[in-house]
Parts: structure tokens; sequence; C-alpha cells
């Protein structure tokens, strides 16, 4: 109960400040993508809405109704991703968008009216100032296919999902269309295979070089009142990728368009398979709530509160990353005790998953607590008096 206490108290306290909490997660972060990444890191960004509609004792509610009803924040996380194994490393920078306010582990300076792409170009710059040792690699789904994000990163390396029908231009036949159209004109060869859940997809992809030459619109309310305008800039160059996932009948199941400015020597195999880790920003935000971390559940009222503790959840999603990637002897020990006290039963063929390495992690701390208010004797009598008192009953 008092550790209860503490961290209520903790996650309340205004003296903690955010940026300063989130500050050894970063060391960490930077320590593992030097030991874990090769010549690349690749960077997965995304936005996630917390619905919080059954808690109106909150403050700073957002009410969103663009698609469904939702009440509550939205979280915007850059996830590390390790660009030899594909595995989650540790959140680099997140934000807490309320009602009111930005509350983020970067800056200070982000103005609430900002939309989307205009700060994530701002957190990327940031990003890129932490001196990873690894050349960044953006990787972002299709609300970055903006012109405006395009040129306002140029200078970054991305590898960002387009939609079907904005248009580009293929350089080598000298001709506009859009990513629907030139994806339908290319001739596409065999990448690789992968298992997912215990299905075998099959990757089929092509590539050429195009420009994005288009003007950029700019539809938004200022002052109450509403701007349009369209602004012309200067053509981004990229390799335009055409991807299709094929079930093992041959069944197409998605298509994906993609654009990157990363060097031709990484091949398009490469390219392909660090789109598909991008998949791991998804899991995290799964493990922040229906599987492991009930985020939309907490009971704190203040959005500051939520977030610190939201800060102290990361540190525990790094640490299970970092015992899960670890080759090392002992670590796989602990990961295996880990497995056994979770009390999680594990599909045939899978040595262990994040969420219960969690629940592992949770009975083994519980455990310390209980070494530490009472000796081994005194347990092997309770032992001895429970085995006698319920016998005869089980």
């Amino acid at each position: 109960m008092s550790q209860v206490q503490a961290s209520w108290r903790f996650f309340n306290n205004e003296i903690v400040d955010i940026k300063v909490e989130n500050e050894p997660l970063v060391v960490t972060g930077v320590e593992e993508i030097k030991e874990q990444c090769d010549e690349y890191c690749l960077v997965a960004h995304d936005w996630s809405q917390i619905d919080y509609k059954y808690h109106s004792d909150k403050e700073e509610l957002w009410e969103r109704k663009e698609q469904k009803k939702i009440i509550g924040y939205e979280l915007q996380s850059s996830l590390a991703i390790s660009d030899k194994t594909g595995e989650p490393i540790s959140p680099l920078a997140q934000n807490l968008k309320t009602s009111k306010d930005v509350y983020s582990t970067y800056s200070d300076k982000i103005g609430y009216n900002e939309s989307h792409l205009e700060e994530l170009g701002n957190r990327i710059r940031w990003i890129q100032s932490l001196s990873l040792g690894k050349k960044i690699v953006n990787v972002v789904d299709r609300e970055g296919d903006s012109v405006g994000f395009l040129r306002d990163i140029k200078d970054e390396l991305f590898l960002i999902r387009v939609r079907n029908q904005p248009t580009i231009h293929w350089i080598e036949k000298d001709i506009t269309l859009n990513g629907k159209k030139l994806s339908q004109a290319l001739e596409y060869k065999r990448i690789k295979t992968i298992k997912n859940k215990k299905k075998t997809l099959t990757l089929e992809g092509c590539e050429v070089d195009i420009e994005v030459r288009r003007k950029q619109t700019i539809d938004r309310k200022i002052n109450g009142e509403r701007v349009q305008k369209r602004i012309k800039g200067e053509a981004v160059k990229s390799r335009f990728i055409a991807v299709k996932l094929l079930n093992q009948e041959g069944k197409i199941l998605s298509t994906w368009l993609l654009l990157s400015n990363v060097d031709s020597k990484v091949s398009l195999e490469t390219l392909v398979t660090w789109y598909y880790y991008r998949w791991n920003i998804e899991n995290y935000f799964k493990l922040l709530k229906s599987g492991g971390h009930h985020l939309e559940s907490w009971r704190q009222e203040k959005p500051k509160a939520i977030f610190r503790r939201l800060i102290v959840v990361a540190y525990a999603c790094t640490l299970v990353w970092k015992l899960a990637n670890s080759k090392d002897e002992k670590a796989i020990e602990v990961r295996d005790l880990l497995i056994r006290i979770s009390g999680r039963q594990m599909s045939y063929g899978v040595n262990f998953t994040y969420p219960a390495l969690f629940d592992g992690f949770w009975t083994l701390l519980t455990m310390f607590d209980l070494f530490e208010l009472y000796d081994y004797d005194t347990l092997l009598e309770m032992k001895s008096f429970l085995k006698e008192y319920f016998d005869g009953i089980v």
C-alpha cells in the first residue's frame, strides 16, 4: 500500500519535470541503439487515441469526432527499432495532447495548433540531434503522405507509405500519374516470404525513381478564419516502391506504396522488410493498452500525472525488450523464469511474449517484496500450516 501511495504522489508531483524524468530512458535508448543496430536505426512515428469516455473526472479531455467518437487524449510516439532484427528498442520521444495543451518529453515549445506533420518534422530533427551513431530512417504510415512534409524533412532519411491518388512524376517515362496507376504499370518480382501468426505470406515488389512535384495545399483555420492556399516548392526525388502481400493461395491481402530517399545501395528487399518492422509501434500501443498496462483504465485525473506514469511504463517496456532481445545466457535464464511464473500459456514453438514477460516481472517483484518481509524458515512454516489446515479439503 505504501508503494501505491508513493507512486501516486510521484505521478501527481508538479516538481517532477517530464523531460528530466525521460532523460535516462533516452540515454538507455542511445546505448541500446549502438549495440542492437547495424548501419541504420529505424524510428517509427505514429499517433494513438487514448479513450477515456467513461472517465468524466479527468481534466482536459478532448472530444474527437472524425471517425468514431473518442473522448480522451492523443499519444504521439517515436519508437527506435533495430535495422538488423526488427525488434523494438526504446521510445525516444513522446507527446500527450489534450484539449488545452501538448505535454512533451523533448520540448516545451510545441504550438497547440501545429498539425501532426509540422510537429513531427520538429520531433524528427530533435531525434537527429541525439547523435545516435547510426543513420536514422524515419518510418511513417500514410499520414506522412504530404508534399509539404516531404519537403520539410528532405534532408533526413525517410520511408513513408503513400496513398493511391496523389500524383507523382515517373522520371524514366517523363509522365505524371497517381501512385495506383504507376504501381499497375510496373513489373513485380518475388522479394521474400514471411511468417505472420502461423501464416506464410509472400511479398512481391518493384521500384522506380520518381519526383514529387505537386503543390502543397494548406487548408486550416487561423484566428477563426479559414485559410486556403496552394504553394509551389522544389521537387522531392525519391524511390517509389510498390509491394503486394499475398497469401498461400496467391490472393492479394494488401498493397503498400512507399517512398524512400534511402541510398540505392540499400536493397528493395531491405526497405520492404524495414517497413514491415514498423508494425512494432502498433504493438507498443497495444502493450500500453490491452496487451499489458491497461492505459485506458488508469485513474489519475491530471494529464501530466498520466504522462509521468506513461514514461515509467516506457521504462518497463524498454527493460522487457532488452531482456527479450538479449543473447546472454543469464538473460535467457531469467527470461525462462519469468515465463514459468507468469501464469501464461505459450503457443507451440513460441518461447515468450512481451505481455507474458510483463506478468512474470510483476510476480517476481512481488516475490522480492515477500522475501524482504519474511525469512525462508517462516515461509516454510506457513507452507506446513496451510498443508495441514487444508488437509482433507483439497
